[in-house]
């Protein structure tokens, strides 16, 4: 297995796998462990669950593991299509489980599994959570209020009462989301990048994850932070490619672009 041109993707069956390099990709094939070992580039893998056997694309920053499902992997981070994969971390730690559907992007959001865990849902817990919910909604309404009349005090004690409480994930992504308005309105740009970090972490599938992404890269980028900023724009694109915000994240990468080449002033 050879590192693709620049031309178009290549398809190579490997053990009992599928493996797609997209163009620019430079993966190396261990037999002996059914591992792709990925230095730069993607790469798409299908996996035949039929034969039971192990199978995992490893990178400088994580391994994922499979049996069998639909995955694309680059260095940025793991996409599933179909089935179920394991990311660790290089010294094996167990970072996440991601479904079909599921994404995450980034070295540093992947190893952000070592961060505060978000409390598990009333659901999970098979508990009736209806209760719950309307106590948790009209919190959330109350400190959206307040933090309207820029009554911050007000308002974050209004969301910590929520996250006190038993969340569905979409209170979960509001009241954190509102923790990092809070901290916006009250001056704290790098408090709101990290709550919005946050965010956009823990739910990667909701659209809260996708709007808190962006954010704090746009935030990053205003705030002159333009390397971070990027860094977060590449994530988006790769994680939502038919995300809300492509069209803005492409147009300032280009004007980035152009503002760092001479050739293009």
């Amino acid at each position: 297995m050879q590192a693709t041109s620049a031309t178009g993707p290549v398809t190579f069956a490997l053990a009992h796998a599928k493996v797609t390099l997209r163009p620019s990709s430079s993966p190396r094939w261990n037999a002996s462990q059914h591992d792709v070992v990925l230095s730069s580039g993607s790469v798409l893998v299908d996996v035949d669950p039929g034969p039971k056997q192990p199978f995992s694309v490893t990178t400088p920053n994580f391994r994922v593991l499979v049996l069998g499902t639909r995955f694309s992997v680059s260095l940025e981070g793991v996409s599933v299509e179909r089935g179920r994969v394991r990311v660790v971390a290089t010294d094996g730690h167990e970072l996440r489980v991601l479904g079909a559907g599921e994404g995450v992007v980034a070295a540093d959001e992947i190893s952000a599994a070592h961060d505060e865990p978000v409390a598990p849902t009333p659901s999970a817990r098979g508990e009736a959570p209806h209760r719950a919910r309307v106590d948790a909604a009209a919190l959330l309404s109350e400190a959206r209020t307040q933090l309207a009349a820029r009554n911050l005090v007000l308002a974050q004690r209004a969301i910590a009462a929520a996250l006190a409480d038993e969340l569905l994930p979409s209170q979960q992504a509001e009241a954190l989301t509102l923790r990092a308005e809070c901290a916006l309105a009250a001056g704290d740009s790098e408090g709101g990048v990290q709550a919005y970090l946050r965010v956009a972490r823990s739910f990667v599938t909701l659209l809260a994850g996708e709007n808190a992404l962006f954010s704090a890269a746009r935030l990053d980028m205003d705030r002159g932070h333009t390397e971070e900023g990027a860094r977060l724009l590449r994530s988006y694109l790769a994680r939502y490619p038919h995300g809300r915000f492509v069209k803005e994240a492409q147009l300032r990468l280009h004007t980035l672009g152009a503002a760092s080449d001479p050739a293009l002033r």
